[in-house]
């Protein structure tokens, strides 16, 4: 804030932008770094999974996100059966809140988030998709990298260091996390957990 008033080419209203954008950022970066404290707690001892649903997980995220849609005017599709995987039921949603922000982000208008659940094979997936702008095939390789910022479109929201976190969490789930692209009409990002054994 400081910098932007000591630079007499601004207006004051331009400063206050300027302030405004980086106590945005700044709450953000409190955000992730919140997150990332979390999972170097849980680094040192084994996360204890148990059962739960990938209906729960979908429902609680999906809350989460949902004024921040409706904001935008998105409509996010849930449809998660009662299949029960083995969780850390607080870090798994925030991997499925990680992807749909990021999925929000990068929407436009009036478009459509898909949140998709099913069973396949000893696995439990939940899929998001969203009709956004896509990522482009050079950036894909390196999407879960932290820090990574593709084009200049995306670079000022900047996804790595989220999607990094995702990936740790799932790493510990003994799951997986990948995306798919055509880097013009939009993104599916595919989670999978092993299934709870009952």
């Amino acid at each position: 804030g400081e910098v932007a008033l000591r630079d007499s080419g601004l207006t004051l209203a331009e400063a206050k932008q300027v302030i405004a954008n980086s106590v945005e950022q700044a709450h953000k970066l409190e955000g992730l770094a919140e997150g990332l404290l979390q999972l170097s707690r849980r680094r040192d001892k084994t996360t204890p999974l148990r059962p739960v649903s990938l209906e729960e997980i979908a429902n609680e995220a999906m809350n989460a996100v949902i004024a921040q849609a409706q904001a935008k005017h998105i409509t996010i599709e849930e449809n998660a059966p009662h299949v029960p995987i083995m969780a850390d039921r607080a870090s798994l949603v925030q991997v499925v809140i990680i992807l749909l922000d990021n999925a929000i982000k990068y929407s436009p208008k009036y478009s459509t988030i898909r949140l998709e659940g099913a069973r396949e094979g000893a696995y439990g997936t939940l899929r998001v998709r969203d009709e956004g702008t896509g990522i482009a095939d050079v950036d894909l390789p390196h999407i879960f990298e932290r820090f990574y910022r593709a084009d200049v479109s995306r670079s000022k929201q900047g996804y790595g260091l989220g999607l990094s976190i995702a990936q740790k969490i799932i790493a510990q789930h003994n799951g997986a996390i990948a995306v798919q692209s055509t880097g013009k009409t939009g993104s599916v990002f595919v989670v999978k957990i092993p299934l709870a054994k009952l």
